[in-house]
């Protein structure tokens, strides 16, 4: 009975699920289609938005809804026309039909111009920095022209582009019988090019409207089996040369010794007729210098200095050097000094010691080799005595006057000291600055006793002995024995 129940229940409940799925099924059916809205992509105002919601934050960025913002329109860069005139580097002639290459950019976009009639091209080309190249014959050359927009400096034009001819130079020394010298320094200089520069002054124009300004552009020596020196980087060292000549001043060019010669051994280098050989210098015929420098007691000395030869002549060109060394062992040789030049020889102390100078006559055929001797004297010797009195006793209390002149007998430092004596002995430092060619003058006095001593070849030594001092009366003056005369 109870299964029974248990089924006829079960039957009714599958009976119902059964007709309530019929029945919304049946609902769905009978319900309206919703309409169909037409779409036009490419207006912003039919795209199908979800509606917004209470849960939504506002100011939501529209990427949320899948739909992308439209990207900022860039504008083409403003272009600038370049015009670049096209001229020989060393004569500034404008020079037609040479094809220019323009480059910028990063990815390195060209463009290739013709010079006109007049050497002009031009060209349009975006804000930054362009590069112009060009082969022309034996001529080439680069340039850069910096264009930064109307905001900024802009670079000024017109524009030069100059081409230069590719040229070499070389410098062969030899001596009066045309045997190569290696080891020979040489020099390349210019005459009224730089702005700035070393300057001569015409001999037989005392007072000239502008002098020759001159510029040393290069140096170097001569090597090898040839004894040849080359010249680079030759574009670079003649700039100002060019410059000069482009600008219609009269400027010259010369390949010469880097020394002082008597006569020169300079050539001149015609810049339009470029020397295919190399320039060749003759060697002058030249003499020796040996410059020895002895301490106080004779031997060679032995502080450290730099001896100094130069050329004692007017100012005639950048270098009047003939050489400097340093001193080994209280001596140095000079081997390559020209013959007739007066020669100004300085020996410069390491440390506070001043330089010691002499002008002395250079090398000549009947003299070729020549040697200098120089005595240092020390900076402050030492003086010893005894100062005694008209009787000969030894006097407890003075004080000394040291007076230094020059050559010509000025006094130009002096001081008075208290001595410290001893039985009358003295010694004491002379504590005042020694003057070449001049003297010392020493005035002890000691209650009215005076005595004097003057000192020139003694100052080469480094202990003075002046022995015993006497000291007499000090002499009277004029105005006092008139004085007690009259009494």
């Amino acid at each position: 009975m109870i299964l029974r129940a248990l089924a006829t229940c079960f039957a009714a409940i599958l009976a119902i699920a059964v007709g309530w799925s019929w029945l919304r099924t049946e609902r769905e059916a009978a319900m309206p289609a919703a309409p169909v809205v037409e779409s036009d992509s490419t207006t912003e105002s039919s795209l199908a938005l979800p509606a917004a919601s209470a849960d939504r934050a506002p100011g939501t960025d529209r990427r949320e809804a899948g739909v992308e913002p439209p990207k900022p329109v860039q504008s083409a860069p403003e272009l600038t026309t370049v015009r670049l005139h096209v001229m020989h580097g060393i004569t500034g002639e404008r020079l037609a039909g040479v094809r220019v290459q323009a480059q910028w950019g990063k990815l390195g976009e060209r463009r290739i111009l013709q010079s006109d009639d007049q050497g002009v091209a031009e060209v349009e080309v975006p804000p930054g920095t362009i590069f112009f190249s060009a082969n022309h014959g034996e001529l080439s050359g680069t340039a850069f022209f910096r264009e930064h927009g109307s905001m900024s400096a802009k670079q000024e034009q017109p524009f030069e582009l100059l081409l230069f001819p590719e040229r070499v130079l070389y410098i062969q020394v030899v001596d009066g019988n045309g045997n190569p010298r290696a080891e020979v320094a040489v020099c390349l200089r210019t005459e009224g090019a730089p702005q700035q520069g070393w300057f001569t002054l015409d001999p037989g124009n005392p007072d000239p409207p502008m002098p020759t300004a001159i510029q040393e552009v290069w140096r170097g020596a001569t090597a090898g089996q040839l004894g040849i020196a080359r010249v680079e980087p030759l574009r670079l060292l003649l700039d100002d040369y060019y410059a000069a000549l482009r600008a219609g001043r009269a400027a010259t060019l010369f390949a010469d010794l880097a020394f002082p010669t008597h006569p020169p051994a300079a050539v001149q280098i015609d810049p339009l007729q470029w020397p295919q050989a190399p320039v060749q210098l003759v060697l002058p015929e030249l003499g020796s210098l040996t410059v020895v420098v002895l301490d106080s007691s004779g031997q060679p000395t032995s502080e450290r200095a730099k001896v100094y030869v130069d050329a004692a002549l007017p100012l005639e060109r950048p270098s009047l050097r003939v050489g400097e060394r340093d001193l080994e062992s209280g001596r140095m040789l000079f081997d390559s000094v020209p013959y007739g030049l007066p020669l100004a020889v300085e020996v410069s102390f390491y440390g506070q010691r001043d330089a010691i100078r002499r002008k002395i006559d250079g090398p000549t055929h009947a003299q070729p080799e020549l040697e200098l001797v120089i005595v240092e004297s020390s900076p402050m010797p030492v003086i010893v005595g005894r100062l005694v009195g008209a009787s000969g006793a030894p006097i407890g209390l003075a004080s000394v006057t040291v007076q230094s002149l020059n050559r010509a007998g000025e006094a130009l430092s002096f001081g008075t000291y208290e001595l410290k004596l001893t039985a009358g002995v003295f010694e004491c430092l002379l504590a005042t600055r020694i003057y070449e060619g001049g003297s010392v003058t020493l005035r002890f006095e000691s209650a009215g006793l005076v005595a004097t001593r003057e000192l020139r070849s003694e100052l080469t030594h480094l202990r003075i002995g002046l022995g015993d001092v006497k000291l007499e009366p000090a002499p009277q003056k004029a105005s006092e024995k008139n004085a007690s005369g009259g009494h």
